[in-house]
């Protein structure tokens, strides 16, 4: 069999397990199980060990493993990140909430940056990396992601980070956090506990602590909002993604929090995803 009919043979199974981008999926296993680049595939000559290979890759996959854990990393932005079980999955969506954080570090001289609920890194190693006068703090409790956040700070080779191991709820007592962000940004957990068991069988294979937000999907917002806010700039921005149909809500909890200005962003698929929230130069409520 040669390499092109096996890309078709695997894109065909896994379009029959009802996985969108079965062309794709089915070229980037081919790319694990030949060792080669996308462009190289058309160089390489089938052997059996690469195809003895792609098919166990395929069957990962269509039993509902993550194309990420199976490849190991994933691209977001200008990075490239190590992945496996224990961490959550970037999406495509988090890229634009990573742009607006950075917009507002590049806005600061010498920023301080602190990413809540880091994972993998991929918000504040994309900052860090684009801003490198900022000094970025990752904050994460899961000792499972963690451990992708140091893989993932080494193999950038970035200067300009500390990783924490510690508790949003703890607020700056948490670790060693300047109490004076410039920038505080947190794709958080979000997801009401309730709808768990609902999820994609992809989705539920990710940890559940970086999913479950509480009864309402709230929860971590109220403890961003009561352990965050005061160690904030006069000035500074506060940048958050949500759930679909949260966006309101998170509005209105920091509007009662602190009376912060905010504003609501919508994803490239025109959801309501982002909310930012600038605190006022003097740092009082408005």
């Amino acid at each position: 069999m040669t390499i092109g009919q096996l890309r078709k043979q695997g894109a065909a199974e896994l379009q029959a397990a009802g996985i969108e981008n079965s062309r794709f999926e089915a070229d980037c296993l081919l790319v694990v199980a030949t060792e080669q680049d996308r462009a190289g595939l058309l160089l390489h000559t089938e052997d059996a060990a690469a195809r003895d290979c792609y098919y166990a890759l395929l069957r990962r996959r269509i039993e509902g493993e993550p194309l990420q854990y199976i490849l190991g990393e994933w691209d977001f932005l200008d990075i490239t990140l190590q992945l496996g079980p224990g961490v959550l999955i970037p999406r495509p969506e988090t890229e634009a909430l990573a742009r607006l954080a950075l917009e507002a570090a590049q806005a600061q001289t010498n920023p301080i940056v602190v990413d809540l609920c880091a994972g993998s890194g991929c918000i504040g190693f994309s900052v860090a990396q684009s801003c490198p006068g900022a000094t970025v703090y990752l904050l994460e409790k899961s000792e499972e992601a963690f451990r992708f956040l140091k893989i993932n700070e080494k193999r950038l080779h970035l200067a300009n980070t500390y990783c924490i191991l510690g508790d949003v709820y703890e607020g700056f007592a948490a670790g060693a956090v300047p109490r004076r962000a410039h920038v505080l940004v947190s794709n958080p957990p979000y997801i009401p506990a309730a709808e768990l068991c609902g999820l994609q069988r992809e989705v539920q294979r990710e940890p559940a602590v970086a999913l479950d937000g509480g009864a309402d999907g709230l929860d971590f917002y109220r403890g961003i909002a009561d352990k965050w806010l005061d160690g904030l700039q006069p000035g500074g921005l506060l940048a958050l993604e949500c759930g679909e149909g949260q966006a309101e809500a998170v509005t209105s909890l920091l509007f009662q929090a602190r009376r912060m200005k905010t504003s609501i962003h919508n994803d490239f698929r025109g959801v309501a995803r982002f909310v930012t929230a600038e605190k006022n130069a003097q740092g009082k409520k408005e």
